[in-house]
């Protein structure tokens, strides 16, 4: 699925082309490169662990569409 394309590197251009706005991207890196929890993941981007939890699903969604 894609959430092992995102952890194993895989998405490779599809991740440098992909729309995903600059919070996506920290938050996709933060939880799946970095390792980082939901929490972790809202201080490093100064937000709410609500809105890591946003901008990770739309990231998902994002990655998705430009996948399939």
């Amino acid at each position: 699925g894609i959430r092992d394309l995102v952890r194993s590197g895989g998405l490779g251009d599809v991740y440098k082309d992909s729309k995903l706005t600059a919070k996506q991207q920290k938050t996709i890196n933060a939880l799946y490169f970095e390792g980082l929890s939901g929490k972790e993941t809202a201080g490093l981007l100064n937000c709410t662990p609500a809105m890591v939890t946003k901008h990770h699903k739309q990231a998902l969604k994002n990655l998705r569409y430009k996948v399939s």
